[in-house]
């Protein structure tokens, strides 16, 4: 570039930030020269000024060009620092963005290389999953013959499961399945029950022929009215019900009435009959304190001796309370069961029943509870006041408190098969004779009057442990044992009933699951306060058709 354009630039860049004019004074006038005449000095430093300008004065620029460049740099030096420190404080901040973008990709490259070892994993066992499912599928695999059976088992396990006569379990589902709508309303009703036949087989004496009533058992040879074997074949026990349901805006009715014909001459005997709405029930049904779902399956009508088995009139709320508890309040009826001795070993008459005089109501309450579906366990408590009059002399009666716990419940076994259960129950308590199956059926074991008048209560320990197996769909047994025991006071006579134990097992096959076909054999012994023993052999067999 020549001076001229150099000095051309210059005069622009420093005219267009404002330093021209100071660079160019003159030495000989004080006074600022116009920008024009600055321009036109600079274009041609040789020119004089004309037109009444004086002649010895020269701008400052008219040197050469070091000294021009040096004035430059001197007036440009601080700008071009400060512009520098600024580009440096630009360049840092950008090398320090960079190093953090890098760690931060280094740091994703990390993650990526993570995802891809943990989807690398995943597609690993996703393959194995799909491995295994295909060879359980293959071995799931069944043919219609065992679908059809496995539909059979889970119609019977269903079936044997429903318990109709529990005002609980009745309302607990949905629906109404098997009833027939009544036409023009909103009610239904539904007919139920079952027919069975028993052949009862005993072989030893037993006082009770169609049926295995361990407290009858013989002890005493004069006790025996029955000798050798005895065989009978009997239909009484075939049950029959009836339900009713109806909706409503306030919710549903339920109405139940069931009974059998296992009563003298087979005519029909009451075992249920109430009705309930929502959580209220009022009538005759099972007390609140049995439990109806711990009840082992047998084939024997009478029952196992040590369990809670008492039906009677009653008052009962039963709120559900969560998911899995349940508790039921009662008010019950509130007999008594007593027997009065004459204390006179040559009174050909023996032990009496006293007459009940009983006006306070049984006081019950259960709760229960299921955990995870594999066990239930429930609890119940009886309160009761015993009141009774003498049958010898009507002059003398007494009173008495009798009390009693019942804990039990069903626990899941599946270390052979996937059915099998075990049921247990433990009873204890005064004055609750008349709640235990064997002793209801005896009578008078709630509390006995001493010599003195005085009446109390007999303390009672009962129990029963009942392990059921599945062979195989359809195919079942149960083998338990159960036992009795009371503590006698000193003044009971010899004969009076102290201890009965049960010992059975059964095999049962469902061909359809309407239809049960078994046997079972039965032992049992009876114990007198005397430490005397009877024993007796049992064998049934069963054909029942549930509808």
């Amino acid at each position: 570039m020549n001076t001229m354009d150099f000095r051309e630039v210059l005069l622009v860049g420093l005219t267009a930030i404002g330093f021209a004019p100071g660079v160019f004074a003159a030495t000989s006038d004080a006074e600022e020269q116009p920008r024009e005449s600055v321009q036109a000095q600079v274009l041609d430093p040789t020119s004089s000024v004309e037109a009444g300008g004086t002649t010895d004065s020269e701008p400052v620029l008219a040197k050469d060009d070091a000294d021009i460049s040096k004035q430059i740099g001197e007036l440009t030096r601080p700008l071009l620092d400060e512009f520098q420190q600024l580009l440096d404080a630009q360049r840092i901040e950008i090398e320090s963005q960079q190093r953090q973008l890098q760690a931060q990709q280094e740091e994703i490259d990390q993650q990526k290389q993570q995802m891809d070892a943990q989807t690398s994993v995943l597609g690993s066992m996703q393959q194995q999953l799909d491995e295994l499912a295909q060879a359980v599928g293959a071995e799931r695999e069944s043919t219609p013959e065992e679908l059809a059976m496995r539909e059979q088992l889970t119609s019977l396990q269903n079936q044997l499961a429903e318990i109709p006569e529990d005002p609980t379990a009745a309302m607990a589902g949905a629906g109404f399945p098997g009833s027939i709508r009544v036409p023009g309303t909103d009610a239904a009703f539904k007919i139920g029950g079952y027919v069975k036949m028993n052949i009862v087989k005993s072989f030893d004496p037993v006082g009770s022929s169609d049926r295995f009533i361990v407290g009858s058992i013989p002890v005493e040879a004069d006790d025996i009215s029955i000798t050798g074997s005895d065989t009978q074949l009997t239909a009484d026990q075939t049950r029959l019900n009836f339900e009713m349901r109806k909706n409503s805006s306030v919710g549903q009715f339920r109405a139940f009435v069931e009974g059998d014909f296992a009563s003298i001459e087979e005519t029909f005997r009451l075992r249920h009959a109430y009705g309930q709405f929502r959580d209220l029930l009022a009538g005759k049904t099972w007390s609140v304190f049995y439990d109806p779902t711990a009840q082992p399956e047998e084939v024997d009508f009478e029952g196992i001796n040590g369990v809670i088995s008492l039906r009677q009139a009653q008052m009962r709320y039963f709120p559900r309370i969560g998911k899995n508890w349940e508790l039921a309040v009662s008010l019950e009826d509130p007999e008594s069961e007593v027997t009065v001795f004459g204390f006179d070993p040559t009174d050909p008459m023996g032990p009496q029943r006293a007459i009940n005089d009983s006006n306070i109501p049984d006081l019950v309450a259960s709760i229960r509870h299921n955990w995870f579906g594999a066990m239930t366990l429930r609890s119940a408590f009886v309160l009761r006041r015993l009141q009774s009059i003498s049958s010898l002399d009507n002059s003398v009666s007494g009173s008495t408190t009798g009390f009693g716990l019942n804990v039990g419940g069903t626990i899941a076994i599946p270390a052979w098969n996937e059915n099998d259960n075990l049921k247990i129950q433990l009873v204890a308590g005064r004055g609750i004779g008349r709640y235990i199956n064997d002793t209801n059926s005896i009578g008078g074991q709630d509390a006995v009057f001493g010599p003195d008048g005085d009446l109390e209560a007999l303390p009672i320990l009962s129990g029963v442990a009942a392990f059921q197996h599945w062979w195989s769909p359809g195919l079942r047994s149960t083998l338990l044992y159960s036992f009795v025991n009371i503590d006698t006071f000193d003044y009971q006579p010899d004969s009076a009933y102290s201890k009965t134990q049960r010992a059975s097992i059964n095999l049962i096959w469902s061909p359809i699951s309407r239809i049960d076909v078994g046997a079972e054999l039965l032992w049992g012994q009876r114990t007198n306060k005397n430490d005397k023993t009877g024993t007796a052999r049992q064998l049934q067999v069963q054909a029942k058709y549930r509808f």
